[in-house]
Order: structure tokens, then sequence, then C-alpha cells
């Protein structure tokens, strides 16, 4: 049996108790079984981008556009192909909106009808470790974080972690409607609540006329063994 019959695995839906609407789908992949015929098996387009780059790129790209591809036939929609829009962000079919992430093994898509939705953002982190967070820390919080981030109870890497996976989710989120890349330090956390899995997340400035400095979103989380997972959904 060649190695590429083993690339995929642990494949399957799963549910957001409080988003039942939303089609969520994830896996998990192992890049040394990857092979581009893999691709065509699966009936996904290959980013003509991709044809130069590292194995571990092209695995990470087809297991996220798988996940998306099972997540919008779950949805009853028969076309499922995710194309590529500007900033390499994914297009998704007409009437629908989605959130592709992952890690270097798993890889997971939500997706919804825009009626229901405006944006999805989404985001799934390793635990990263001290060195790495100590590296980062000042690139993805801000003094006004602080408190926030030691009161968590969780070690400091695992709660810079949860800070840097909710901004992810927040840009995934808002990049629809701002177009453009921003910071982490355009957005800061105001409240978690552990007991709840909640995350309240304010603006520190003005994206456009839209989204304005003060606009707070609610996102939520799902710690796990090795990683955290948040979403943020905006409402049609």
């Amino acid at each position: 049996m060649p190695l590429s019959a083993h690339y995929l695995r642990n494949e399957g839906p799963f549910t957001l108790q409080h988003a039942p609407e939303v089609s969520c789908y994830q896996c998990e992949f192992d890049t040394s079984c990857y092979d581009d015929s893999l691709f065509v098996r699966h009936g996904i387009e290959a980013d003509p981008l991709l044809e130069h780059a590292v194995v571990k790129r092209k695995s990470e790209f087809l297991a996220g556009r798988y996940a998306a591809q099972q997540a919008i036939k779950r949805l009853g929609v028969e076309k499922t192909t995710v194309s590529i829009g500007k900033h390499r962000s994914p297009v998704w079919p007409n009437a629908l909106i989605g959130s592709l992430t992952h890690t270097a093994t798993q890889a997971i898509c939500a997706i919804a009808q825009s009626t229901d939705y405006q944006s999805i953002g989404i985001d799934l982190e390793d635990w990263m470790p001290l060195t790495t967070a100590n590296h980062i820390k000042a690139d993805v919080i801000q003094f006004s974080e602080e408190r926030i981030l030691s009161e968590i109870p969780l070690s400091f890497e695992q709660s810079l972690t949860l800070f840097f996976s909710a901004k992810e989710s927040l840009f995934k989120a808002l990049y629809p409607q701002v177009g453009s890349y921003f910071e982490f330090h355009a957005a800061k956390i105001v409240k978690i609540d552990m007991a709840s899995h909640v995350f309240f997340i304010e603006l520190n400035q003005s994206l456009n006329r839209y989204l304005v400095k003060g606009d707070v979103f609610k996102g939520r989380f799902m710690l796990r063994a090795h990683t955290v997972f948040t979403s943020i959904f905006l409402a049609a």
C-alpha cells in the first residue's frame, strides 16, 4: 500500500454547540506520507504557486482544502472548489463564507451560509514553547493585557498562545471587510472567561468606516491537550 494512503487520518465532522448551523470538519495529516497525486485523488485543485513549494507547504495546503471540501459537502453544496484571492486568502463558493486553519499535523475548516453569518474566523495553534512565547510576547500583547494574561490559570506560554490564537481568529473574521493586513496591536483582549470559554477583544484603532476603535467582538475557545482552538462568528 502506498504511503499516500496513510496521509489522512482521524478525520470527521464536528459541531460547535454555540453555532450548530456551521459545518465544521477536521482531519489529521502526515506530511511524511504526502504525494502530489493526492490532489487529483481527492479532486482538489492545486495552487499553481505551489509548484515549487516545499513539501510541508503543499501538504498543509492540501489538508486545509480537503477539510474545506468535506465541510462544504456537508451543507449539500455541489461546488466545493475554494479559489485563492488577494493575499492568498480563500475565496468561497457563492453564498458561503468560511475559515481555514491548520497546524503541522491537523487542519480544520468551518463553513456557513452567508445568510447566517457575515464572516467567520477560526484558528488552531499548538501550545507554543516558553522560548517562543518570551520571544514574541511584545509583538502579541500590550501592557494593558498583562494583567488579564497573568490572571489566567494557565502557564505563561499557554496564556500567550491563547491570546495569539484569539487575535488570529479576529484577523480572519475581519479580513473580508478590511481587505488588508493589520497587526496584533490593532486589538486587545479585554476579558477572558475560563468558565464559559469566552473571550472579548476590542479594536485599538479604526480599520475602516464600519470597524472603528472601541468595537468589541465576542469569541470562544477550546483548550485541548496539545492545542488551543479559537473562533469568532459575525452574524449576518
